[in-house]
This record gives structure tokens, sequence and C-alpha cells, in this order.
């Protein structure tokens, strides 16, 4: 398998005879590679219509075959697609098990594109995720993209992250989400020493923690309410008894 430079600076990855491995990862991914003939031969069944595994009636064949593995850093569905100008097959695997698989496209936009996926692919915190990308000729070049709606992108920056522990997903379905606050902070709210904080998340007020409500939310932490669905960051200002503000912010996949 041939990867990208971008893919190595991205993942920083470990090469192994039959898959990449990266570290825990998050949504809204993206891999690129390539299968040659140098990559291993892997047996199993082609995915039926439906995309589902089909280990009984899948025509069952060895091909040249790519492995990105990870562990998953937050929990919800996702969509698993592939871009290529060849013929591909994908598996999704999550926790050694067969989970989906796709060959072609669905639609004629995904035709145009050069898109195989799988939707709504159902994957928890901590489970340990494979996707295999197979091809019957060589060189086959592809890019992987892992999209989860609501999920941080990026760690959060700036120097709020000192008091703050921004989010590391926000819940769709409800738009909320809850913060949390650092060891600093709990130290500086029993001193007094924090004003208030306040939360935007694209811009509209999710949060605000008044002064005399700093120190039981420094213990329970924040929950971040009305999360606009179109929000791509969520931002934090934590306004210290000096006068003083610190502020910080993470970017986030839109619901």
């Amino acid at each position: 398998m041939k990867l990208s430079r971008a893919l190595a600076v991205l993942c920083a990855a470990a090469l192994a005879p039959l898959a990449l491995v990266v570290p825990s990862a998050q949504a809204d991914l993206r891999y690129a590679g390539e299968i040659t003939d140098a990559d291993p031969l892997v047996a199993d069944h082609l995915p039926d219509p439906a995309d589902r595994c089909d280990p009984v009636n899948g025509t069952y064949a060895a091909r040249r075959t790519d492995t990105v593995s990870f562990v998953s850093t937050t929990d919800g569905p996702r969509r698993i697609l592939v871009r290529t100008a060849s013929s591909l097959i994908l598996w999704v695997y999550v926790n050694g098990t067969c989970v989906g698989g796709d060959r072609y496209p669905d639609d004629l936009a995904e035709d145009a594109a050069g898109v195989i996926d799988l939707d709504g692919v159902p994957i928890a915190r901590g489970a340990t995720v494979q996707v295999r990308i197979a091809s019957n000729t060589v060189p086959a070049p592809w890019t992987l993209e892992i999209l989860q709606p609501g999920t941080a992108n990026a760690a959060a920056s700036g120097r709020a992250t000192r008091y703050v522990v921004l989010p590391e997903q926000v819940t769709c379905a409800n738009a909320t989400a809850r913060a949390t606050f650092t060891k600093k902070a709990r130290k500086a709210a029993r001193k007094g020493a924090i004003s208030t904080v306040i939360f935007k998340a694209g811009g509209a007020k999710v949060a605000k923690v008044k002064t005399r409500k700093v120190r039981k939310a420094v213990r329970k932490g924040v929950l971040l309410e009305r999360i606009p669905a179109g929000a791509t960051s969520i931002d934090v200002v934590v306004k210290l008894k000096s006068g003083k503000k610190r502020k910080a912010s993470r970017p986030y996949s839109a619901c």
C-alpha cells in the first residue's frame, strides 16, 4: 500500500503487513492510499445488494486489500465512504464483526463522484474499527472519509483550556453537549477568582454561568443547550475577577 504524505503526517501511522493502524480517532477523518501488488491478498465474501455482509451467498475470493484501523473516541452513527476512480469493495468491521459492506454507488450522484459508502454505521466509544478496501486490479488509489455529525474535529485551542474542557461531541438529536472544568478551575472557583463563564455555538449563546453558580458548575459541569444545527464551533469565555478574559474554541462537524 502506498500512502500519501498527507496521510502519514495526519495519522502518524505505523504500517503492518495487513493493516494500517492509526491512533484513537474521532469523526471526520480522511485517509488516502493506493492498493498495489505489495498489499496482502485477503479472502472475503462480497457484500450483498443491501450493503450487508453475506458470509453464505456472497462470492468468496482473495483480493489485494488495504485496511485502516482505529479506536473510536465518540459514540454515534457514522457515514463511511470511499472515493475512487477504480472499482473497489468496502467492508467495515466493528470489534471484529463485519457490520456492512458496499461495492456499487447508490445513485447517479455517487456514481458521478466515484463514491461507495455505508450510512448510519453504529459505532460506540472505545470500539475498534477496521475499514477494509479491496480491489481486483492494481494500482487502485483511494480516499477514505469517516464522518459523524456533531463531533469535534480537533482539540480545543486558547488560554481558556486551562479552565474549561470543551465537549468531545454534540448530541444532535437534542442539540445539547456538556462541558466540564479542570482542576485549575476548581481551585480558582474556591478562591472566588472566576466571575462568569459564557459558552457560544455558532455565535449563539448556549450557556452562561453566573458568579454565584461558578462553584457548582465547576463540580458538576455545564449543559450546553439549543446548539444550532449548523454550528461548526463551540467557544467559551472565562471572565476572571481581575477583569481578564480567557478564551477558547473547538471545531465541530455541523449537525
